[in-house]
């Protein structure tokens, strides 16, 4: 497949423009030199025909609109599975039916469709699938767990598109590029005003590092990349040529939930001993879990990985300026 060029006046559909990760791909794109254009809202991406206006005269797509629920407890896994799917179906078939010049799609999918249920310590790549938490959710439906939803549906979802994707390369000109990232956190690129209108993934480290948890949750596993990565993994997958028909992990590290506690009382003890952020146990030991080969990153689309370090410095800087720990 031809590389996109942005200096060629290329264009990109970004869906779900005004989320977290679509926002600072947006950013990134424009600064590189794309035109973009956005959805914000579509009244119901599962609708046959809601992205046909969307994907004419656009060059390549970056798939990111997916509805949240805000609590999957109780609830028919249906209610995320469906407009998971549904979703990623409708713009594929929009793009099939009227993205004529499309070159490049990329869908942003989750580390979480890598992760299998875990017995033992292991190291995951992109040929791992968490097929096992489908049939898990089949077998218990509203019993399941809001975590076991969410990894089927994000599973069911990629699946999804991989199969459309096979099935109709023959009447397709453009090829498929799908990201499966950690938990981003870094900058925030939109101007919230309270901690309910972070994204999931920074409201997540924040519940973990910061409030009362039982320790079994303080000894898992923490998976995390820096958004910056993240966001120019989206674009480089649209200019690299070998990036096409691949499946790339973003993961810089992982530790556990309690591990990073101890690191940011290191870096800022005041918060703890004001009461702010609550340490849990410091001794606790907890073994991780599992890590990611995520070198293909590396490999193909150039990431440089942002340390540990970087990362949370950028994301603490980023809480202190919203007087988030005031």
């Amino acid at each position: 497949m031809p590389v996109l060029d942005a200096h060629s006046g290329a264009k990109v559909l970004v869906t779900g423009v005004n989320g977290y990760v679509a926002t600072g791909v947006a950013k990134e794109l424009l600064e590189q030199g794309f035109s973009v254009r956005g959805t914000v809202i579509v009244d119901d991406i599962t609708k046959e025909g809601a992205f046909d206006e969307a994907v004419k005269g656009v060059d390549a797509v970056e798939h990111m609109a997916s509805p949240l629920p805000g609590n999957l407890k109780d609830e028919d896994p249906e209610v995320y599975i469906k407009p998971a799917v549904e979703g990623t179906l409708s713009i594929f078939n929009s793009i099939l039916k009227h993205g004529n010049q499309i070159k490049r799609v990329v869908l942003t999918s989750s580390i979480g469709a890598v992760m299998p249920p875990l017995r033992s310590q292991t190291t995951l790549n992109e040929d791992n699938w968490a097929e096992e938490f489908v049939d898990i959710v089949g077998r218990r439906g509203r019993d399941s767990s809001s975590v076991e939803k969410y990894i089927a549906s994000k599973t069911l979802s990629e699946k999804a598109a991989w199969d459309f994707y096979t099935q109709n390369k023959n009447q397709i000109a453009w090829d498929l590029v799908v990201l499966n990232p950690a938990n981003a956190l870094g900058p925030q690129f939109q101007d919230f005003k309270s901690l309910n209108e972070l994204s999931r993934s920074v409201q997540v480290w924040y519940e973990f590092v910061a409030m009362d948890q039982p320790e079994e949750y303080l000894q898992a596993t923490l998976s995390y990349v820096d958004i910056g990565d993240v966001t120019l993994a989206h674009v480089e997958a649209l200019k690299k040529e070998a990036a096409g028909g691949q499946r790339i992990i973003l993961s810089s590290g992982c530790m556990t939930w309690q591990d990073a506690r101890n690191d940011l009382f290191m870096r800022k003890p005041e918060y703890y001993t004001s009461g702010i952020l609550k340490r849990g146990n410091p001794e606790l030991r907890g073994k991780v879990m599992f890590t990611f080969n995520s070198t293909k990153a590396q490999d193909i689309l150039g990431i440089k990985y942002r340390t540990w370090d970087e990362t949370m410095a950028a994301t603490m800087d980023e809480f202190e300026k919203r007087g988030f720990f005031a």
